[in-house]
């Protein structure tokens, strides 16, 4: 009753949240096949937190496929895996007004992400671009590489979580260093250590604020790089290095950086080569460190 009196006002709506609903399986459907109606939304939040039937996806992709107006899309958690993805591709195209996507946890593979950003490129207005959690790898990279170049206007792109290599890494760089307007960047877990070429690339990103980086096994080589380019980044806020192999001497050579960046106010340092003594000369120093896990 509750899904099919919420149905009713599909029409006429021009932003949907439905993330972190629980509904039966008839319910769920129910609203997924109403948004077949929902020909001029604008925002949907669907999230898969419906208990959902086998065929409720090919419903979705459907309904998608009527919105033309659809401006922010956010579909995590769906485990859609390349058979649903290629569905997805086919849709892109007719989303002009795309602005930001989220497609995080869909287990996706790296030659089906690579499609994914080529049926990307037809979205020149997009701000915002999450794929965490997923099976991206190289050949995704390399498709970012020459893709993201055309999205001018992209501020924020996370792919946490995912399998790059070094050939990955380069390409990342390369993309990186065509986005002038990002703020945000979340390389959290990516599967290489060897990202000081991206840290490097940043410095062609002047607005960005929020940088993360943990969980890869950098060492000093990506801080000393990170070094030569705050001074550039004279917005940047947050910067993780989480779970890292930073030793005491190349965080003295960040700490030293750190006078010409006053926007910054963290930086994320929990598990890395500093013994706790040196944790606590540094704290003193520069009170902007964080070598906790909160």
């Amino acid at each position: 009753a509750a899904a099919q009196s919420l149905t009713e006002l599909f029409p006429r709506l021009r932003s949907i949240g439905l993330s972190c609903c629980v509904w039966s399986e008839d319910g769920g459907l129910q609203l997924i096949r109403a948004l077949r109606r929902s020909k001029h939304l604008e925002e949907l939040c669907l999230d898969a937190a419906l208990q959902l039937k086998e065929n409720s996806w090919e419903c979705l992709a459907e309904a998608l496929g009527n919105m033309t107006s659809i401006q922010s899309l956010k579909l995590d958690g769906w485990r859609m895996d390349d058979g649903g993805i290629q569905q997805l591709i086919k849709l892109i195209p007719g989303w002009k007004r795309l602005k930001k996507i989220s497609l995080s946890k869909n287990v996706i593979s790296d030659a089906s992400g690579e499609k994914l950003l080529d049926a990307l490129k037809s979205c020149s207005l997009l701000e915002e671009l999450h794929l965490s959690s997923n099976f991206l790898g190289d050949l995704t990279a390399a498709s970012m590489s020459l893709v993201l170049p055309s999205m001018t206007r992209l501020a924020v792109l996370d792919v946490s979580v995912n399998r790059f290599g070094k050939d990955g890494s380069v390409s990342l760089a390369k993309a990186v260093r065509s986005l002038t307007n990002l703020r945000k960047i979340h390389l959290t877990s990516v599967g290489t250590s060897e990202l000081g070429v991206v840290a490097a690339s940043l410095g062609k990103c002047p607005f960005i604020q929020d940088v993360g980086l943990g969980w890869n096994h950098c060492g000093d080589d990506v801080v000393l790089e990170l070094a030569k380019i705050l001074p550039l980044c004279r917005d940047l806020i947050r910067l993780d290095l989480e779970c890292n192999s930073v030793s005491s001497a190349g965080l003295a050579v960040l700490v030293k950086a750190l006078q010409s960046c006053p926007s910054l106010q963290i930086i994320r340092l929990w598990k890395n080569n500093v013994s706790v003594s040196e944790a606590q000369r540094f704290s003193q120093t520069e009170r902007r460190l964080s070598f906790s896990s909160m």
